[in-house]
């Protein structure tokens, strides 16, 4: 045995031993080997090296530590009553000791040098290795909080200027999906877009009318957008966010067939029956949407065939090549976009109104698929929760299985995501965080800086940092 190993060491190179080391060093000491030596910053941008990176932060993810990416915001108004978005990007390592279930955090702020206008948000729309995709504003963005690089993506080929007059076709976009193509090896984002005309000037809700949906999608290979197909009728908020699980994306994600990243968009479209264009006057159009892979950088517009309403509580998530949206068209399920063949599938989410329950969203929990419920008791101001994880991944099949129940509990707003198996982040009614032992019931606080503790807007992603390139 001892030989074998001694064989294998004389066979190393020098340059071996210094891909396998600098392969489990942390992202920001790899940024900074880079302007140390000239070979050293070709190998750390060679391909081979990036994907080595990536496995090997992928793999440690849940050791002893870890890192929560957090995005919050709150206005800030000035003496004449003008005011600006504030954004702000903070990375928390936590861990916990198994003996004492003491929690030990270190909280670290990002400078991400967003394109900003006064009032623009900073949304997250996808994750996938180390990539958020965000919407800035109207632009969608790719972005290595590690690396602190970003790349705008390019226009859609599906989105509308807003309409103007009489009988004009408006388009609204709706939802977002990001993730990896493991066939194509590219990254993708698949968009679907809501459209509509009105019946007249004054563009009203009343005044419109339902368009089918569209859909494009955005290849990195590309760098550009295709529409796709999509048949369904729904109405999808771009508030939406997607959730990626290795490999059914609808939001952001990578395909490993393609090897790509890939952007999927869902666009909702609308008409106004007369020139007021208020929300009574829009009449719903079909919806559509449309996909960006990275290869291409370009956006195409996709099939899109399904009756849904996407809502702001759900967060597109990717895994498995797949991306899900939590989605409701008066029942509740979960709407599935196909990184690798780009089509989108309906999974129907357990039965639990007659219970009370109702879902709101979908997150991750040790790559698997889960789902929140929640019951509200009034008469003792409490919460009851529910996760169900999904034990079937084809993107399309489904399998639910209850995972825990949780309290009542008084003063719980919503979980945010597992960072260990039998810890969840939740967030209470007055905006502290607080970690919840699903084994033991224990509640611990996180305090934070109170910049966290009275913001407008409040997102955590378990995020593994890389060196992946965005450009």
């Amino acid at each position: 045995m001892w030989n074998k190993i001694a064989e294998m060491l004389e066979s190393e190179t020098p340059e071996d031993r210094v891909v396998e080391i600098f392969s489990k060093l942390p992202a920001k000491s790899l940024m900074r080997f880079k302007c140390i030596h000239k070979s050293w910053c070709t190998l750390i941008n060679s391909p081979s090296f990036v994907a080595k990176h990536l496995i090997n932060s992928v793999d440690n993810k849940l050791s002893f530590s870890t890192c929560i990416l957090v995005n919050h915001s709150q206005p800030h108004i000035f003496s004449d009553k003008n005011w600006k978005q504030e954004v702000f990007w903070s990375m928390i390592n936590i861990s916990i000791d198994s003996g004492e279930h003491n929690l030990h955090y270190d909280v670290v702020d990002l400078n991400i040098p967003f394109p900003l206008e006064d009032h623009d948000f900073v949304q997250i729309h996808g994750y996938c290795n180390g990539i958020v995709c965000v919407m800035v504003g109207k632009n969608f963005l790719l972005c290595n909080p590690a690396t602190r690089e970003f790349m705008q993506l390019p226009d859609s080929c599906l989105l509308l200027p807003p309409a103007e007059g009489k009988f004009e076709l408006d388009t609204t976009f709706e939802a977002l999906g990001f993730g990896y193509d493991c066939k194509g090896k590219e990254y993708k984002v698949v968009q679907i877009i809501e459209n509509c005309e009105y019946s007249d000037d004054e563009q009203t809700f009343n005044h419109c009318t339902t368009l089918p949906h569209t859909a494009e999608v955005y290849t990195t290979v590309a760098n550009s957008w295709k529409e796709i197909k999509i048949d369904i009728s729904s109405t999808t908020y771009s508030w939406s966010c997607s959730v990626y699980l290795k490999g059914f994306s609808l939001g952001f994600g990578y395909d490993c067939n393609a090897k790509e990243y890939k952007v999927v968009r869902i666009i909702e479209n609308c008409e106004y029956s007369d020139e007021e264009r208020t929300f009574y006057h829009r009449i719903a159009l079909p919806h559509t949407a449309e996909l960006y892979t990275a290869t291409a950088n370009s956006w195409k517009e996709i099939k899109i065939d399904i009756s849904s309403t996407t809502y702001s509580c759900s967060r597109s998530v990717f895994m498995k090549g797949f991306c899900y949206w939590y989605a409701t068209d008066g029942e509740e399920y979960v709407l599935s976009f196909d990184l690798g063949d780009d089509t989108f599938h309906i999974i129907q989410l357990p039965s639990r109104r007659e219970s009370g329950f109702r879902f709101y969203y979908i997150f991750l929990r040790n790559e698997s698929l889960a789902s929140f419920c929640s019951r509200y008791d009034r008469s003792e101001d409490s919460e009851s929760c529910e996760i169900w994880v999904m034990d079937d991944y084809d993107g399309v099949k489904r399998l639910w299985t209850k995972l825990l129940n949780i309290g009542p509990l008084q003063g719980i707003k919503k979980p945010l995501t597992f960072w260990k198996s039998d810890e969840l982040l939740m967030l209470d009614s007055n905006g502290r965080v607080i970690s919840y032992n699903s084994s033991t019931g224990n509640l611990n606080y996180l305090h934070i800086p109170p910049i966290l503790n009275s913001v407008v807007d409040f997102e955590v992603l378990i995020y593994v940092k890389s060196i992946v390139h965005v450009k």
